[in-house]
């Protein structure tokens, strides 16, 4: 079973689609692996003035050295996100459905699912906006 990313940075979710049930695995920017941490470098401010003194030289391979070592934070990787959990939703009875599409809309972070029933047209759409 595949999931379409949706989001928006700090809230985000993959929507999994099925015909009579849904599942959402949650997350949200704060529940990730470790605890919290300051990913602040005390070594940048000191470093500055000789790395920008080796790129005036075009000393780049140094400089980059430099900035590696004193600027990038610690850790230098964002730490892994963690699944706040699943919510899952159950519709009903579908059966007899066909025509079930569905849909990553990039400019809106949103996800659209769409079936058609013998009873009735679905359309279920899930966006997550900012808070």
């Amino acid at each position: 079973m595949r999931a379409l990313p949706i989001g928006n940075g700090r809230l985000g979710a993959m929507v999994f689609g099925n015909v009579d049930t849904e599942r959402l695995q949650l997350n949200e920017d704060t529940v990730r692996a470790g605890g919290p941490y300051d990913q602040s470098n005390p070594k940048g401010a000191a470093a500055l003035g000789q790395i920008r003194q080796l790129v005036f030289q075009n000393q780049w391979s140094q400089a980059q050295t430099l900035v590696d070592q004193n600027m990038l934070g610690n850790p230098s990787a964002q730490l892994a996100y963690q699944p706040v959990g699943d919510l899952r939703l159950t519709f009903g009875s579908a059966a007899g459905a066909s025509e079930y599409n569905r849909f990553l809309d990039l400019t809106t972070a949103g996800s659209t699912v769409a079936m058609w029933t013998p009873n009735s047209s679905t359309n279920n759409q899930w966006t997550i906006t900012g808070v």
